[in-house]
């Protein structure tokens, strides 16, 4: 019986010695959960490291870092930085069983800040990430109506309509939005009628074919000739007749346009209809100049952001704020149970994007110019690859596609089998993360080459990056095609769910790493609803400065500053210390190899953790520190004077976290600072790497002996000992 206490088995099973030492209040603790199967895991991961950043960020920086060129940093980044942090945090996770924070005290608690400052950055994330969820739900509901309401001029907000601005050639400003509307439906239209003739050629020649069996080549020649004549000629007449009906009913008549005594003030070659806007000040022009804006910007600066000349954030917007609130609805009803409700909605969120990405991909590359949109997009520039600023981009992308650094990925590893092979796991989800990237880059560039093909302008003028390309640049070429609604609402969706599935997993990333922090008071009966329910209600009442009147300038600020390139790599760099040097990056991989059964190439992971990672990442992090400056903020929208001394607020705040814990440690426990847990599964006996910086701590806070006779009693003391 006495045997069966200290750890013996019992005819039911082995005993729990955990559960014995648990007092009645603990008894009601909720057990931690895992994943029903692998598939849910996968899915899980899947949708946190692909999400915006692969539609809207990897191709932009393919086409301004040198095309083809940027794939050398991109992949040796890759595979020297992304996916040895990637699987260091996800067995990390798995192996302790222990969220972002706590899995670092268990393995060495003197860089537990390393897990504190991955949290701010995730906190971060899910302030201003659902943004973009808000301004995709607004998009979505502005779809469903007929025209898309950024493809006209006849709304409030455009300044074709509108002649209460000062400071302003009213009357000739008036119809340049006009004139790029009327232009935007010859477009369409021509595109429609090369779309139905290349149909009825389709048809024609299915039907020829079914013909041929049955009739001679010759009658079968004569049938299918007069058939496409008569199609062509029925359809390219009923489309002339139409043609004036469809631009007075948009955009006013084309005859009156023409006629227009201020069109001959304008250029004659109508290059202004293909000009960018200015974002510095949305609200007032200059009288020397006149900027020329699209439809599609407008309604982007005029009625989505409504930006003011002010210096304030101002007044909140209601509609925007009904969008957020909406979306962390849905966030919160994706995750309150936990890893049950998570597993099985990311069945349809991280594999319904995928089908529509396809669809607008075939759709992209059937359109004229795609091939030109293409070729930017892949071109090589090979001057480029001795940029430092390339190597910077491919490294901080890397980091951001791959989630690492954020305490996300060994939040969810925590809920996985301690047999599971997340080995091959990482593996499977490193290629399908860079083979979406580089697939979307066809998806949007495609579309963009239509664009400029269809407007007869340079690539330069219609790729945009960030927000811009999937807010201004991609609806204006999704209101060129016929049925833009479908096409419209198709590519919205993709962008929500993208976004939503990243933001419910950075949310449960949170949630799951307080309560591992707290377990005996947040894993009782329904306290983890609320803990979910105070993050949503939290981030939601933080996220409505962003969707002021000036909120976009936060929106970028938090973007740009807080979960920077800067914060990510400083992070890597003393992951990779704590584990490779501290845990023991041999006493690791024996770990691996207990849970997986095999030593993952430990000789390239061992020595990327102990030399090459970090040695890149702190190569990386200084040249980012020398080259950037938060007192000169590359940012689109013109900021306020607050804007430095925020950006230095939100780099500052996560970097200080591991050096101040570090000291925190000295002083409360210095003995025990770099000690693994002892609950850790240990397949054979380990030193840790740092012995000697372990030695001086501890001795230099040991007392020295009082006087020669307390040493030589010392002494006689450990010769008795065996010592």
């Amino acid at each position: 019986m006495e045997e069966e206490m200290v750890g013996g088995t019992t005819p039911g099973g082995p005993v729990d010695s955990e559960a014995q030492k648990r007092s009645p209040e603990d008894a009601v603790q909720q057990e931690r959960g895992k994943w029903a199967n692998k598939t849910e895991f996968l899915l899980s991961m899947a949708g946190e490291i692909i999400g915006l950043g692969n539609v809207w960020r990897f191709p932009y920086l393919c086409y301004k870092n040198g095309g083809g060129v940027f794939f050398i940093p991109y992949f040796v980044f890759l595979f020297f930085c992304g996916i040895p942090v990637f699987f260091l945090e996800t067995a990390l996770g798995q192996y302790t069983s222990e969220g972002g924070v706590t899995a670092w005290r268990k393995i060495c608690p003197m860089f537990e800040g390393v897990g504190i400052a991955s949290q701010v950055i995730v906190a971060y994330l899910n302030i201003y990430y659902i943004v973009v969820l808000a301004w995709g739900l607004f998009y979505l509901f502005n779809s469903f109506r007929n025209p898309l309401p950024w493809s006209t001029c006849d709304n409030e907000w455009n300044t074709g309509t509108r002649t209460e601005h000062r400071h302003r050639h009213t009357r000739r400003h008036r119809h340049t939005c006009t004139y790029a509307c009327a232009h935007t439906y010859l477009l369409k239209l021509s595109l429609s009628l090369s779309l139905f003739l290349s149909l009825s050629l389709f048809l024609t020649l299915s039907l020829s074919f079914s013909l041929s069996l049955f009739l001679s080549l010759s009658l079968f020649l004569s049938l299918s000739l007069s058939l496409s004549l008569s199609l062509s000629l029925s359809l390219s007449l009923s489309l002339s007749l139409s043609l004036s009906n469809i631009l007075t009913e948009n955009c006013h008549n084309l005859s009156s346009m023409l006629l227009n005594p201020h069109l001959s003030q304008l250029d004659s070659d109508w290059s202004f209809l293909h000009n960018q806007t200015e974002y510095n000040d949305y609200n007032m022009l200059s009288n020397e100049t006149m900027k020329i804006t699209s439809p599609e910007e407008e309604f982007w600066a005029r009625r989505v952001l409504r930006t003011s000349d002010h210096v304030s954030l101002g007044a909140v917007h209601w509609d925007l704020a009904l969008c957020l609130l909406l979306a962390w609805i849905i966030c919160y009803f994706c995750i309150w149970k936990g890893v049950k409700s998570t597993g099985k909605v990311v069945y349809f969120t991280a594999t319904f994007p995928y089908l529509m990405l396809f669809i607008l991909f075939i759709r992209g590359v059937t359109l004229p110019g795609a091939g030109e949109g293409i070729k930017y997009y892949l071109w090589p520039q090979m001057t480029k690859i001795l940029e430092p600023g390339v190597w910077r981009d491919a490294g901080t992308q890397v980091f951001f596609s791959y989630a690492v650094c954020q305490g996300v990925l060994t939040s969810l590893g925590s809920y996985n089998k301690y047999n599971n092979n997340c080995y091959k796991d990482c593996v499977a989800l490193c290629i399908l993360n860079s083979a979406t990237s580089i697939f979307a880059g066809f998806a949007v560039f495609s579309v963009l080459g239509f664009m400029a093909h269809s407007l007869d302008v340079d690539m330069n003028e219609v790729v945009k990056g960030g927000p811009g390309l999937a807010f201004i640049a991609y609806p204006k070429a999704v209101s060129l095609l016929p049925g833009a609604q479908f096409w419209a609402i198709l590519f919205f969706l993709m962008v929500i769910l993208l976004g939503l599935d990243s933001q419910f997993v950075c949310v449960e990333s949170l949630a799951t790493s307080i309560t591992d922090m707290f377990p005996g008071v947040l894993r009782r009966p329904g306290r983890r609803e609320i803990l979910v329910l105070v993050i949503a209600v939290v981030c939601f009442l933080l996220g409505l400065p962003l969707i002021t009147e000036n909120g976009i300038v936060l929106f970028q600020l938090i973007d740009s500053y807080g979960p920077s390139g800067t914060s990510l790599l400083f992070i890597a760099c003393f992951e990779c210390i704590a584990v490779a040097w501290v845990y023991g990056a041999n006493r690791f991989l024996d770990n691996i190899e207990d849970m997986i059964g095999y030593h993952p190439f430990p000789s390239v992971l061992k020595y990327c953790w102990l030399f090459v990672t970090p040695l890149i990442c702190g190569i990386t992090l200084v040249y980012d520190t020398l080259t950037s400056s938060s007192t000169n903020l590359n940012l689109e929208y013109a900021p306020g004077p607050w804007a430095s001394r925020v950006a230095s607020l939100l780099i500052l705040t996560p970097l200080m976290c591991i050096p101040v814990y570090i000291l925190l440690c000295l002083w409360r426990n210095p003995k025990g600072m770099t000690t693994a847990s002892s609950d850790l599964r240990q397949a054979r006996p380990h030193q840790p790497r740092l012995t000697v910086c372990e030695r001086v701590i501890i001795e230099g806070q040991e007392k020295p002996p009082r006087n020669a006779g307390d040493r030589d009693e010392k002494l006689a003391m450990e010769e008795n000992s065996g010592v």
